[in-house]
């Protein structure tokens, strides 16, 4: 049985590549692989049938062996697919040999051959000590929404990085110090900054094989100018050191008289990584690192592309543009700009795009360039979601503590039920943001007019934190409270009040109320379980009873309950509460005929801003941690009830699409 391969050679700094057009080739303890190491060693200007190359190529999929013989470093490497220790899953892994010790022996040792030494997935050269270490001051760029063109980008860049995944998973070839980094760096720029080449070479090698290689130009060098930022290739970006050396070589690139006069903002790219640093008079300030590349960048956009065709397409980082300085004889809308680039030639659009502010933002707002393409989804540059199968392990490894929970969460039959429990669990255990996969950003989180207090830094003349003290963020979903029972029907309303849970915000991990909300999720799935649950059906589950043992009725009536419980009698939301119901009588209790003072939904109808109730307002032995009521408009805009107003709404911070993920209408029933 034969194998595949082929050969590289190392002479006088240049490299050579040779392999059969079938990609055959001998083993390495055959005969035949030693005597052509001992011709190179022998006669290394005799390279007839060899193809000079740019840079070496790396082990394939379509490969056995890569056979490097490197005459000016006096080594010879085998690169091999090799099985990681108790897994299946295979590896790039090489052996290297001392090219003297070969040329003096008789054979190859099998038993080096058969032993590989796993390469590390990370190269990282020595530091330059020589380099004065510098304090610097780390940043956060909002990168803001993205566009159709960067959800675009993010595809392309998953489908350049699989079909050039070889050189990248390769360690003996990806790397600071050879070439193929730099030409792929240069093509995720360009793509990042949308930026192609022309070419009329239509002998376009289809497809991309273990003899492709890449054939753009690039710059060969670690420091050149690419669209305004100074881009430094390094050999890491995650170390104090590491970016000092960056700023230094972007400071001996342009010289003292620029840094004077104008501030310079970096692009800083590693093998895995890229950083963004801003250099001006004398002050460093350096974002912390994203991963560029990883193990799934062929099938998932990276955070790092992502941000930087984010900084590469749009004014996030840039410096203060002249648009202000650009006047139009009309008010012309962005809609119209956008209509006149999807009509020109894509020739004609760029020239608009360079010749106007205003046109550039429009042109990198959408996919003009293609007249045909609509991009309906962002799923490479919105990454989600949390899968079933994370789900499950959340559940069964990180919650172990409470084996109930998995039990429940795996009993039952329908996934919104799951998700509904899967959401309060997440946020209660690790805190952040929640939303549902229908739910597009209006703006981001930190530019929400509501958020801002949570956000906002500081200021240094105080001595305590002035955020609000609480641990959840709600908004309102339906505020009713007085619909007929015919309009509730019609909306197939359980009830005409009612928080969101599509949209949450813990700020911080272990929230008291989400942690109500969970025990009470858990004993009305009990309780339900145990009254519809016969000898020969399992407990099935309508939309009121969704909505009632996990949906927003339970979630809504944990919250009201636990306010009511942890604030004094006399907080005002407990007053307000009472006074809405003098003329009702809704809180006179049965029994005694007296108010029992309570939180209802009264506070929280009409919201125009935001209402927060903190921490410590609770009674002494009660743990509420805290409450925000976010005005409908801000998460539950878009619907025609409520006064919640349009998803253009100046308060809106995300749309909700209502993509009917569970509810069931009309085409279902007929179609399923």
């Amino acid at each position: 049985m034969g194998c595949r391969g082929l050969w590289n050679l190392h002479i006088d700094g240049k490299w050579y590549r040779f392999y059969h057009p079938r990609g055959r080739i001998s083993f390495p303890d055959n005969e035949s692989t030693f005597r052509i190491i001992k011709n190179l060693c022998d006669k290394p200007d005799h390279l007839e049938g060899w193809e000079p190359v740019p840079f070496p190529s790396p082990i394939h999929s379509n490969l056995d062996y890569v056979y490097t013989v490197d005459l000016d470093a006096g080594t010879f490497t085998i690169s091999l697919w090799s099985e990681l220790d108790g897994s299946r899953s295979l590896t790039p892994s090489a052996t290297r040999m001392d090219l003297a010790n070969i040329h003096e022996a008789s054979s190859i040792n099998h038993h080096v051959v058969q032993n590989p030494q796993y390469m590390s997935s990370e190269y990282i050269c020595g530091s330059n000590n020589d380099v004065q270490a510098k304090n610097f001051e780390t940043f956060e760029i909002d990168f803001g929404i993205p566009t159709p063109m960067n959800e675009l980008q993010g595809r392309f860049f998953t489908d350049l990085v699989f079909i050039w995944r070889f050189y990248v998973d390769d360690p003996s070839t990806w790397r600071y110090d050879f070439p193929v980094f730099r030409v792929l760096c240069i093509a995720f720029l360009r793509l990042a900054a949308w930026d192609f080449e022309v070419s009329c070479d239509y002998n376009v090698e289809l497809p991309i094989s273990f003899a492709s290689k890449p054939r753009w130009s690039y710059p060969n060098a670690d420091v050149y100018w690419f669209h305004g930022y100074l881009v430094v290739l390094q050999d890491d970006v995650e170390s104090n050191a590491m970016i000092n050396g960056a700023v230094a070589k972007a400071e001996s690139y342009i010289g003292d008289s620029l840094l004077r006069h104008d501030d310079v903002r970096l692009i800083v790219i590693s093998p895995r990584r890229v950083a963004f640093v801003e250099r001006s008079h004398e002050v460093v300030l350096a974002s912390r690192s994203l991963i560029l590349l990883s193990n799934y960048s062929a099938i998932r956009c990276s955070s790092g592309f992502r941000g930087l065709a984010r900084v590469l397409t749009s004014n996030c980082w840039k410096k203060k543009p002249y648009a202000y300085r650009e006047k139009w004889p009309v008010n012309m809308p962005p809609e119209i700009v956008q209509m006149v680039l999807h009509e020109l030639e894509p020739r004609d659009a760029v020239a608009f795009s360079q010749a106007s502010f205003t046109a550039e933002q429009c042109y990198y707002a959408s996919e003009s360039q293609f007249k045909n393409i609509d991009v309906r989804s962002f799923k490479s540059s919105i990454p989600c979601c949390v899968t079933d199968e994370k789900a499950i392990k959340f559940v069964t490894n990180e919650l172990s503590a409470i084996p109930e929970i998995a039990t429940i969460y795996k009993s039952y039959p329908h996934n919104v039920l799951r998700a509904d429990l899967l959401r309060y669990l997440l946020l209660w255990y690790y805190g952040g943001f929640y939303a549902d996969i229908d739910v597009f950003p209006a703006r981001t989180i930190k530019t929400c007019p509501a958020l801002e207090p949570f956000f906002a830094p500081t200021p240094e003349e105080y001595t305590q934190n002035t955020q609000p003290d609480v641990s959840l963020v709600v908004g309102v979903e339906v505020d009713e409270p007085y619909a007929s029972p015919q309009f509730m029907r019609d909306w197939h309303w359980t009830r005409s009040y009612g928080l969101i849970q599509y949209t949450m915000y813990a700020p911080r991990r272990f929230s008291p109320l989400l942690r109500e909300t969970i025990v009470r999720v858990l004993a009305h799935t009990r309780q339900y379980n145990s009254e519809h649950t016969s000898l020969f059906y399992s407990p099935a589950y309508d939309e009121k009873a969704i909505l009632g043992v996990t949906g927003p009725d339970v979630f809504t009536d944990a919250i009201l309950d636990t306010l009511s419980s942890s604030l004094p009698l006399t907080h005002p939301l407990v007053q307000q509460s009472a006074d809405a119901d003098a003329d009702i009588g809704d809180l006179i209790s049965p029994t005694t005929r007296e108010v029992e003072k309570r939180v209802t939904w009264a506070p929280f109808h009409k919201l125009r801003d935001p209402v927060c109730i903190q921490a410590d307002e609770a009674v002494s032995n009660k743990s509420m941690g805290g409450l925000c009521v976010l005005p409908i408009s801000v998460w539950g805009n878009g619907q025609r009830h409520s006064q919640a107003g349009g998803f253009n709404h100046p308060k809106a911070c995300v749309n909700h699409r209502f993509g009917r993920t569970w509810k069931k209408g009309w085409w279902e029933y007929i179609y399923g």
